[in-house]
């Protein structure tokens, strides 16, 4: 299985206000998904970031209020370590630098207990594209679950779909 996960934040340097997460089984098939959040303009980014934002992303109906960004990493960690458990590795597409700083955060939350915790390696899917001789930027179809764009839930959707397919492709 993997997990994948699509983080967004305010600006594209800005702080993680959202993060969704699919799970996915051996034949990398959804089998669990979720979603947390924190209102966007209690988070630091650009005033364009936050427009952006306000204007873009559509939040998963089912997404989990969080009181602060710290307990919204927590929450996330939580999976994450379930996730790891079970040797799922994590993905994600384009990872850089908003899923990246994400970790970072998590990481820096509790330092002492997560310093070696984080995924090793954490897996970017755009290159997995690449080496399946994919255009790792393209813009691809959404299927319905994978409606609206910029929505972390069905982003991360997306992103599960790309790597079943680009992997399938290597094979």
């Amino acid at each position: 299985g993997v997990l994948v996960i699509d983080v967004e934040s305010v600006g594209l340097h800005g702080d993680a206000f959202a993060v969704a997460y699919v799970q996915g089984d051996y034949r990398l098939n959804e089998v669990n998904s979720g979603c947390f959040h924190v209102d966007p303009g209690t988070v630091d980014g650009s005033p364009e970031g936050l427009k952006w934002v306000r204007s873009n992303v559509v939040l998963p109906a089912d997404s989990v209020e969080c009181r602060s960004p710290r307990m919204m990493r927590d929450l996330f960690w939580a999976v994450w370590t379930l996730a790891k458990a079970k040797g799922a590795p994590l993905a994600a597409e384009c990872l850089w630098p908003v899923e990246a700083n994400f970790l970072t955060e998590c990481v820096g939350d509790h330092f002492i207990d997560r310093e070696w915790e984080g995924p090793y390696p954490f897996h970017d899917i755009a290159s997995i594209r690449l080496a399946a001789g994919l255009d790792p930027l393209a813009t691809e179809s959404r299927l319905p679950d994978e409606l609206p764009a910029h929505n972390p839930l069905a982003d991360a959707r997306q992103s599960l779909r790309l790597l079943r397919e680009a992997l399938g492709a290597i094979k």
